[in-house]
This record gives C-alpha cells, structure tokens and sequence, in this order.
C-alpha cells in the first residue's frame, strides 16, 4: 500500500513548489522479508493473498542497482530515505552506495529510527543530514533554503554535518493536520492502490485522521519522539484534522483512484471527543460511504462511540490486549489502566455491534513466563476476536523497556535487532527462544482449540515433520473458519 508517512511529505513539498521523485524498493527480493510474511500466513495471522493476480512480481535485479539509475537521470540534489530500526541494515547498503557512486550529493535519513537514535545515525559517513521528528516542515524549510542558495545551519529539525562538527538543531512546532495535503497516489505503481483486509483484496486507501498518542506504552517509540517534543516546550502531541477535511481527503481518494475501503492508521483514532466523532460519523456517513479499518485502545470504548462506528460503515477495529496479567500490562508495559473485565467489555461491545474486531498481543516480553503467555491465551479465549495478531518483542531503540533492559545489563548498544516473527534477542524471562517460538507458533491455534487438545499443542511446540502436518491439519479445522468469514 501506498506509505502515509512518505506521501504526505512528498506532497507537502510538493505543493510548495518543490519537485520530488519517489524510488519505490518495494518487492526487491534482496531487500523483501519473504520468511516474515509466510511465517504470519503459517500461524494464521495473515490470511494468503496471491499479488501477482495485481501486477506484483518479485524484482531479481538488486535494489542498488535499479537505485544508481534513479539517481543518474534524475539527478536530485538530496537524497532522503524514511528509516525504522528493522529497516537500518537495508538503508546503510543503500547510503553507501549513493556516497560511493554520488559523493556530491546529501544524503538525508528522516523517520522513527533516526529521531530516536540520532547521535549514532549521524555519526554514520554515508549520512550528512537527519532529521529529528516529523518532517513535512523541516524538509520544506531545508529545501527552500539550499533552493535560494542559503545557509542550511539553522534548520528546525536538523542535524548535519559542517566542516568537521555536528549542527544539532531543535525540533520546531509541530505541523497542524489540517496543513497536510490529500493522499495521492500518483508517484506509485498502481499495485499499491490494492491491499488486503482479512483475506479480500480492495482498492485501499491509508489515511490519518489525528497525529500523535496519549499514552506512553514502555515497548513504543511514540512515546519517546513525544518526550523529545515536550521537553523542547511543544507540548501538545495529539492533534486532530477538521472532520470536514478528513472526509475531503477519503472523496478525493475515491474520486481519483476509486478507492473502496480506508485502513485509518492513527494509533489511537477514538482519542477524539464525542461531539467531534458525531460530526465525523454524520459527514462520513454521507459523503464518504465506504467500509474502513481503524485502530484504537480499550478505554476508547463506548456504547455510543461504537454506535458512531457502526453508523459510518465500520468493518473492523484493532484493539491491543499484549499481555492478559493485569499487574504485568500495568508496571511493565506501562499500558493505559484498563483491567481484563474492561477488556472483555470493549470487545463484547464491537462484537455485538457486527463490527468485527481483532486483538494484538506480544509474547516473549521481558519478565513474562509461560503462565503470562497462558494468561494472554485465556483472555484471547474469552473475547474471541475475528483475528488474533501475534508479535514477539522487539526491544526496540529509545523505548523506556529497552533503556530499562540497557541499565540492567540485558542488551547492549551493539544488539542486533529482528523481526518480530524471530526470537532474536534474549530477555529476561525463564523461557528459552525454542520454547518462545514454540508458543508463537502455536500461539493461534491455543486460543482456538478445545483445552483436551492443549497437550497435542504442547508437542507441535516443537517443530518437525509430524508436527508440522498436525499443525495444519488442526489450523484447517480451527482457523479457516475464521478466515473465512
């Protein structure tokens, strides 16, 4: 699917007079996490699509290469690339190579990653430039002024190198919304206008209402990137589009591209007061007329607010549980309060409602044992969600858990981060990785099967040929169902 991080920053520059050319790495075989996608597939939390029936194949010619001749015709004067921690390795091979064969031209690293960890992505010789924190603004201030031939010094948001030192500027003001342009998809393959929802393939359109979260999860960058706002004085972090102007940018999508269901990515998208739901719930409802996708948090939940939903075509919500030990979510993951019997509430409510609804959780945490992982499986069994999501942890750069495990000597500054399919790092916890990816692997099936069974699972914990076939055999009978419907 089309990204909204990157699309909004193309069009917001764009917009202002400034030319842009998007490189699109997707389906690279060298750069694809094929195994992430099957491993998803294998313990049902994705269902299978075939792209190639939308014009995807996988590209065999390196990223590098097809990268050089972007960049010779082109000719661009800076070079940005939008970087998360599990993408740093892809993006390293790719600066080096621009440095290599384009010394001349700046090379810039923008995203999650680089604004949670600049000094070590600055320190990097193929990075001149990073930018701290959201970049529609500091990139336009920046290429405004190397445009006019101007200083790039004293650019909100950017750090860079000049003559030997590091220029460390700080954040500015955070963008209003209501400033960003309507999603377009015109720099894409038209492949990406398609997308998955539970199987089916639409026409999907990624768009964000609000910006921002609330609450200060332990696992997530977001919290981090608001602390580095905050204390620089910018203090309000969530912010809101006007509903008119978020309807605007769904007609316009559906208008241009024919775009038949939204996946709203805002983290928190019911954070927003009941008068402004119901103002959006009428407008959508109208004008709009389309299924969409949203995620939110339990507390977010209400009798009313899931009524709103349901009036304006909701097809599914993602709600996170993470962990089913109250005391655990509360003083390890640093969860918004909410307890199992408010958990089992909120989704009692979107069920009811015919609204499906999907649960997130992690395994492999810090501090959790097998009885946490049981405890989370319980839950899961009693709200039955239409899709179960299941990640391992990743102590990801800059969280308050992976500083919390860097002070207690847990990892280290070297730590070589995965995915989150794979037991890669060792946390503190009285499980093995065997026995961690055992229960990711059954992890689905525990939350679906009837308990006699718990002790066929046990043993397809371990992974061979027998267990294997009865695994599948079992995800047949138990899954597809749900996938399915």
């Amino acid at each position: 699917m089309v990204p909204i991080n990157l699309n909004m920053i193309e069009g917001y520059i764009k917009e202002r007079g400034h030319t842009v050319k998007v490189f699109d790495a997707s389906f690279y075989g060298d750069v694809m996490n094929i195994n992430k996608a099957e491993t998803h597939v294998k313990i049902g939390t994705f269902a299978s699509i075939d792209y190639s029936l939308f014009g995807v194949k996988i590209k065999r010619t390196p990223v590098v290469e097809d990268m050089v001749k972007v960049i010779a015709e082109y000719k661009p004067e800076l070079i940005g690339f939008s970087v998360y921690s599990f993408t740093e390795n892809i993006a390293d091979n790719m600066s080096v190579v621009i440095k290599e064969k384009f010394p001349g031209i700046p090379v810039l690293w923008g995203g999650t990653h680089p604004t949670i960890v600049p000094e070590a992505t600055i320190s990097k010789e193929w990075v001149d430039m990073v930018c701290v924190g959201e970049g529609e603004k500091a990139l336009l201030a920046l290429c405004t002024k190397m445009d006019a031939g101007e200083s790039t010094e004293n650019t909100k948001n950017i750090w860079q190198k000049k003559d030997g030192r590091i220029i460390k500027n700080p954040v500015g003001p955070l963008i209003d919304p209501n400033e960003l342009p309507s999603p377009n998809f015109d720099s894409y393959a038209s492949y990406h206008q398609y997308g998955p929802v539970e199987g089916v393939v639409y026409k999907l359109g990624l768009v964000e209402y609000n910006r921002g979260c609330p609450y200060s999860c332990a696992y997530c960058e977001s919290s981090t990137i608001k602390e580095i706002y905050s204390t620089t004085g910018f203090k309000k972090f969530l912010r809101y589009k006007e509903p008119n102007k978020f309807v605007e940018d769904c007609e316009n999508l559906v208008s241009k591209y024919g775009t038949d269901f939204f996946y709203i990515t805002d983290g928190t998208f019911l954070v927003m007061p009941d008068k402004v739901l119901e103002e959006l719930a009428i407008l959508y409802s109208e004008r709009v007329k389309k299924p969409f996708m949203c995620l939110t948090t339990v507390p977010t939940i209400t009798e009313n607010r899931v009524k709103l939903l349901k009036k304006m075509g909701c097809f599914q919500v993602n709600m996170g549980i993470e962990a089913g030990n109250e005391e655990y979510r509360t003083k390890v993951l640093n969860r918004p309060k909410m307890s199992n019997e408010k958990i089992v509430k909120a989704f009692k409510l979107v069920k009811e409602s015919g609204i499906r609804v999907s649960a997130y959780n992690i395994i492999g945490i810090p501090w959790q044992n097998r009885q946490g992982v049981f405890e989370t499986i319980e839950l899961n069994r009693t709200i039955q969600p239409d899709r179960t999501h299941l990640s391992i942890y990743v102590p990801y750069e800059g969280t308050q858990l992976r500083d919390r495990l860097l002070r207690e000597g847990f990892v280290d500054d070297d730590t070589k981060l995965g995915d989150d399919t794979l037991c890669t790092v060792k946390v503190p916890c009285d499980m093995s990785d065997e026995e961690i990816m055992g229960l990711h692997r059954t992890f689905n099936l525990y939350c679906r099967v009837p308990k006699e069974l718990f002790p066929l699972l046990k043993a397809c914990e371990t992974d061979n040929e027998k267990t294997s076939f009865v695994m599948e055999e079992l995800r047949k009978i138990y899954l597809a169902k749900k996938e399915e419907s």
